[in-house]
């Protein structure tokens, strides 16, 4: 791989840790909304129900975006 190339996937790597930095908070906000909910609402809540899964599906994106940074950072060494 040239060094043309590998600059291009090291900015590419930079922009998804920036974008699951993102991704994270959004997350932590969500999570934050749900544990703040009245205790009764934890589990009669359909609104309670759909933030957990947000949480749920936002962490695996996280976990997604970092796994593409370690396959991208492994592909430009």
């Amino acid at each position: 791989m040239n060094k043309q190339r590998r600059k291009s996937l090291s900015d590419i790597s930079e922009q998804i840790t920036v974008l699951a930095s993102q991704v994270e908070n959004l997350k932590d906000e969500e999570e934050e909304y749900a544990e703040n909910m009245p205790e009764n609402m934890h589990y009669t809540s359909e609104k309670h129900d759909r933030a957990c899964e947000v949480v749920d599906s936002l962490d695996n994106a996280v976990t997604s975006l970092e796994e593409a940074v370690s396959e991208i950072d492994e592909a430009a060494q």
